[in-house]
């Protein structure tokens, strides 16, 4: 059925694959994301499996790491960087003195750098990491 239809194309893609707008479902079900890994399960304790991507289901979930204490331990191989980052929430003090309009605070600890095993790839982390610190330190 795919390739037969007479209603153009609206975008042609690699290796002249393509689909009608009536096709599109169709065409990306089966011809699409076939050599994709599945995504593997997310252990992270706070999010159950019926999540919803919502902005009332973030602002719940950041309630209840706040609630817990537990801070979240982020890591990325492409920047070679390593942190935890926890939530405060802000006192009275702050609010009407220092004029805070945000209920809660981002702190960001133990930063780490990790070093890539390639020489060229440590030298490119090296100038990324020097750009991060220059650019947090103005703010």
């Amino acid at each position: 059925m795919l390739g037969k239809c007479r209603i153009p194309a609206p975008f042609i893609m690699s290796r002249d694959r393509r689909a009608c707008v009536n096709h599109q479902p169709q065409f990306f079900k089966e011809k699409i994301f076939h050599n994709i890994k599945p995504k593997p399960e997310h252990n992270d304790k706070d999010i159950t499996p019926d999540f919803t991507n919502s902005k009332t289901s973030h602002a719940n979930l950041l309630y209840f790491r706040w609630l817990a204490g537990r801070p979240k331990h982020i890591f990325s191989k492409r920047m070679g960087i390593s942190f935890i980052s926890s939530y405060h929430a802000r006192d009275n003090l702050s609010v009407l003195k220092f004029h805070n309009k945000h209920m809660y605070r981002k702190r960001l600890s133990n930063f780490e750098k990790i070093p890539s095993p390639n020489l060229r790839t440590q030298k490119n982390k090296k100038f990324v990491l020097i750009a991060l610190v220059v650019a947090y330190s103005v703010r």
